[in-house]
């Protein structure tokens, strides 16, 4: 499939729609050590951005018009890997850690919607640029996306995301791990939080000096209690630091 579009219409296209959407970017599965990724990112750092276009194009993959130089380095770099059959050697089973502030309504829902990241996640790691793009627009700029995505497909798309974004998550275990309580607090005012919620099994939590936030591991003697403090405290914006993120099931 060749790419006809100007360079210039890329360029432009490019910059208008980064401004508006700068975390639209994939998350790139890649693990910079590996020397196989150090090898192809070399090569691809000498390529032009129009190259790149190019070259995602002829494996039918579009470049995100919000994609930076690097980005889209890195995109062609997975690219060449999974084509290849070598991206089993390159990726990386990394815990995501959230981001200490949001950047946009994409990055938020992303963080503190497991359904919704889940979905996001699925549609990454096929590649579905076009899905990713109404995804993204469709968080950040709604109105705009319901105008511009039209048919069938983008519908079903949409439907997928509302119920992503409104899904409850399934309680199975009364075990949960936190992150973010302020250093400040102190070890025992963590404990006491999660002891107005239910019985405490057992607690564990550890300081990140780093960070100056404690982090850790509470089980509760029901899932009753293990879900209300998902709903009390995930997401909340303790003043100081990354906002707090409980997981259930843990």
């Amino acid at each position: 499939m060749a790419w006809t579009t100007p360079s210039s219409a890329i360029r432009s296209n490019w910059s208008a729609r980064q401004a508006r959407h700068t975390t639209s970017k994939l998350s790139m599965a890649l693990d910079y050590n590996d020397p196989v990724v150090g090898e192809e990112f070399a090569q691809v750092q000498t390529m032009s951005f129009e190259e790149i276009v190019e070259e995602c194009e002829g494996f039918g993959i579009p470049v995100p018009p919000a994609l930076d130089d690097v980005n889209a380095q890195l995109m062609l770099v997975e690219i060449r890997l999974r084509m290849s059959g070598r991206m089993s050697e390159s990726e990386t089973s990394e815990k995501k850690i959230p981001p200490k502030t949001f950047s946009s309504a994409f990055d938020e829902t992303y963080w503190t919607k497991p359904v919704f990241q889940k979905l996001v996640d699925g549609y990454r790691e096929n590649m579905d640029i076009n899905a990713m793009n109404l995804i993204t627009e469709y968080i950040d700029d709604k109105e705009t996306a319901l105008e511009r995505y039209e048919g069938a497909d983008y519908k079903a798309i949409m439907r997928k995301i509302e119920e992503a974004i409104n899904a409850k998550v399934e309680i199975t275990s009364p075990k949960i791990s936190f992150s973010g309580f302020p250093s400040s607090m102190g070890e025992d005012a963590v404990q006491m939080t999660f002891d107005q919620l239910g019985t405490i099994v057992s607690f564990e939590c550890t300081e990140n000096l780093e960070d100056a936030i404690f982090s850790g591991k509470v089980e509760f003697d029901d899932v009753e209690a293990a879900g209300n403090a998902y709903d009390q405290y995930d997401g909340m914006d303790m003043g100081v630091g990354p906002m707090l993120e409980i997981v259930l099931n843990a």
